[in-house]
């Protein structure tokens, strides 16, 4: 398959600057910046749609394609002017295979710009065949779309039935007793280990690695503490672990909850470790309370902030107003949860299928064998 600089198939330049107190929540058009919406706006740049390359930061190289009518900051690139025929969907593809992220330059806020991206060399058959192998990838692209909709909506589910059957943790309609979170905790709360991860040792858990229902382990670090540190800061089976010292406040009490793992696990100081009373309260209804988007409003609103980030600390988090049902109905639900959980399993097996299937059809797209 033909290789060809991007050079020599588009010219790409800056979006317009925007900055959020400019944009207008209510607006009717979007503004896109380096990793897709990031706001809205009252008016807009372009009618037609536009690819758009991450420009500066974390995303700078990502690849997305606009809405009509919307306005591009200038966090990202847009393609101003097609030399060659291409087709847009082959084009998103194609770029993102290329990783533009790794043509950043290496200061502290990566960028990437036209000069740095346009020697990179991307397959550029004949346009029929743009458009099949265009095809083939939307057409895997939108099974996995699908099933990613299936596991949102299994995820609002399990909200709505907390709600149903508990009410709003805030408000308490239901008239629950009110106790303070120490009382169903078996020990105070643990912040994790300073000792940084170095590649050996034992698996840490760190902020990126919760928010998800579990941990995602094949992203934690490794790190290598003594035997009472390990006693200390390790997970048991059924503790919830949240972010409690974050940049963003939406993002401050995003929490994870272990069921095991084949190896020892332990935290970092970043996140905090919530062991439940098993007598009192029931470890997974505790965990879908304090993850739900009102239960985390619970702990927001209990932290507190520095200059750089969001925080809760230990005795912050020993001092919630909890409103407690019945343990049997706590069992209840917890029951619904683990049935729900089998289904969520499936279609994680299933979308994990998928994507290696359209891994596959990736690559053998720009290798020119599909």
């Amino acid at each position: 398959m033909r290789l060809v600089p991007i050079g020599e198939i588009i010219k790409v330049s800056s979006g317009s600057g925007l900055t959020a107190k400019m944009m207008a929540p209510n607006g009717k058009y979007p503004v896109y910046g380096g990793n897709g919406v990031n706001g809205h706006h009252d008016s807009y740049l372009f009618e037609e749609p536009k690819v758009i390359i991450g420009r500066v930061g974390v995303y700078c190289g990502v690849v997305h394609l606009t809405e009509p009518n919307s306005w591009i900051t200038d966090n990202a690139l847009y393609v101003k002017e097609f030399l060659q025929p291409v087709d847009q969907n082959y084009l998103i593809r194609a770029l993102t295979m290329a990783n533009l992220n790794q043509y950043a330059n290496q200061a502290a806020q990566p960028l990437i710009s036209g000069s740095r991206i346009y020697p990179v060399e991307i397959p550029l058959p004949p346009l029929a065949e743009q458009k099949r192998i265009a095809g083939i990838l939307d057409a895997a692209d939108k099974l996995r779309a699908k099933r990613r909709e299936s596991i949102a909506q299994l995820d609002t589910l399990l909200q709505s039935t907390f709600l149903d059957m508990f009410g709003d943790p805030v408000t308490n309609p239901m008239g629950w007793d009110v106790v303070r979170s120490s009382e169903l905790f078996a020990v105070p709360p643990r912040i994790g280990t300073t000792t940084p991860a170095k590649g050996k040792g034992v698996i840490v858990v760190r902020v990126g690695e919760v928010g998800g229902d579990e941990i995602v382990f094949e992203r934690c670090g490794r790190v290598e503490i003594n035997v009472n540190d390990f006693e200390k800061y390790k997970l048991h089976d059924g503790d919830t672990v949240i972010a409690r010292a974050i940049g963003s406040k939406n993002q401050l009490g995003k929490a994870s909850y272990f069921n095991g793992f084949k190896e020892p696990v332990v935290i970092d100081s970043h996140v905090m470790r919530i062991r439940p009373d098993r007598q009192k309260v029931d470890p997974s209804w505790f965990y879908s309370l304090i993850s739900s988007e009102r239960g985390k409003l619970i702990l927001q609103r209990a932290g507190g902030a520095t200059a750089v980030q969001f925080n809760i600390n230990a005795r912050q988090a020993s001092s919630l107003e909890i409103a407690l049902p019945p343990l049997i109905l706590q069992k209840d639900f917890a029951k619904a949860r683990e049935r729900m959980a089998a289904v969520y399993d499936a279609c994680r097996l299933h979308l994990e299928q998928l994507d290696n299937l359209f891994n596959s059809l990736q690559q053998r797209a720009f290798n020119g064998t599909l």
